[in-house]
């Protein structure tokens, strides 16, 4: 079983890897655009339902790729998902999103003179720390790293020292301990470190 994620469904990947399927495989689309031509090779198809629009769409597209793969994820494993979980996930983003002129502003003040930025997250959190990059690359123009903690450690490490800003996306779990850790290690070689838990950033 093939599970492939494109917001637009007619990304130049598409067809490369629908057209080399093995005979019996199953291909689940998830993806925004149902008519798209991931959406036509699907045996299943998950709309994730975003919305139309550009502004911020890689946003919206990202976060409702998440939903759906949680369920789906729930599925695969026969576990049970309150789909009252995302609606609670839903209204705590737009709390944040609330917040985002004092977010901006203590992000600015303590990140604004960075030379070179670096996001970093464990597990699941290293694709938020690779969206983050790339979102700053895209919407700001600031160019900018994502990696997954392990990655960081053996290599971008290596680059960190005074004027280096680096956001570690912390969350309860296994991988807490270390993300704090790693936050006292990298100030001590300089860096301006910011950490981001429950969405706020202390």
């Amino acid at each position: 079983q093939v599970i492939f994620v494109s917001q637009s469904g007619a990304s130049a990947e598409v067809g490369p890897v629908t057209e080399r399927l093995a005979p019996g495989a199953t291909l689940v689309g998830v993806t925004n655009v149902p008519e798209s031509p991931l959406g036509a090779a699907a045996w299943d198809l998950l709309p994730i339902m975003a919305g139309p629009g550009e502004a911020f769409m890689a946003t919206r597209t990202y976060t409702s790729s998440l939903a759906v793969l949680w369920l789906l994820a729930g599925r695969l494993l026969g576990a049970r998902r309150d789909a009252g979980q995302l609606v609670a996930a839903a209204d705590a983003m737009a709390g944040l999103l609330g917040e985002g002129e004092g977010a901006t502003a203590r992000w600015m003040e303590q990140l604004g003179e960075a030379r070179t930025l670096v996001f970093v997250g464990h597990g699941p959190h290293a694709a938020t720390a690779r969206q983050a990059a790339m979102m700053l690359s895209e919407w700001a123009r600031v160019p900018a790293l994502g990696t997954g903690a392990g990655a960081f450690r053996h290599g971008l490490i290596e680059i960190v020292e005074p004027g280096v800003g680096v956001v570690l996306f912390a969350a309860p779990g296994p991988g807490y301990a270390s993300t704090c850790a790693l936050a006292e290690e990298l100030r001590g070689y300089g860096a301006t470190v910011l950490i981001v838990e429950h969405g706020h950033s202390r």
